[in-house]
């Protein structure tokens, strides 16, 4: 593998998985956040009880944006359509490696977020099978 495909095909995609994985994790905790505060704050009856369910409908409507920001970019980066950064057109002329992960990157494509959730530890073992550098694991 070259440098630039090193760099798009094994680090990015493990930095971007990374990144899915964070962005969704607190999109997620602060929907539930917010619905919490909802339910533990409801009183409507005063001006206090209002503001209090529309900061909690606004963190419910942030966390919301930020999972689907994370999917979207997510997917913008699997859908990139780089066969390989050097110029090579088929999957043939492509290393065994970049083949591997494009099979990874496709199944992210086709599946959701427990596709994406894998294949942090997919990328993680095929480094170790073929002998790349090891990926951090935070």
């Amino acid at each position: 593998m070259s440098e630039a495909e090193l760099e798009y095909y094994y680090y990015g995609l493990h930095r971007m998985l990374r990144r899915y994985r964070t962005m969704t994790l607190l999109g997620w905790a602060f929907v539930t956040a917010g619905f919490l505060s909802v339910v533990i704050g409801w009183r409507y009856s005063t001006l206090q009880g209002l503001t209090d369910v529309l900061l909690s409908c606004l963190t419910i409507a942030a966390g919301v944006a930020l999972v689907f920001q994370s999917v979207a970019s997510l997917e913008a980066y699997v859908q990139v359509p780089v066969q390989s950064l050097q110029g090579k057109t088929s999957d043939d002329q492509a290393s065994e490696v970049v083949r591997e992960i494009m099979n990874i990157i496709s199944d992210i494509d086709r599946g959701g977020w427990q596709e994406a959730y894998v294949a942090i530890q997919k990328l993680r073992d095929l480094g170790a099978a073929h002998g790349l550098p090891s990926l951090p694991h935070w």
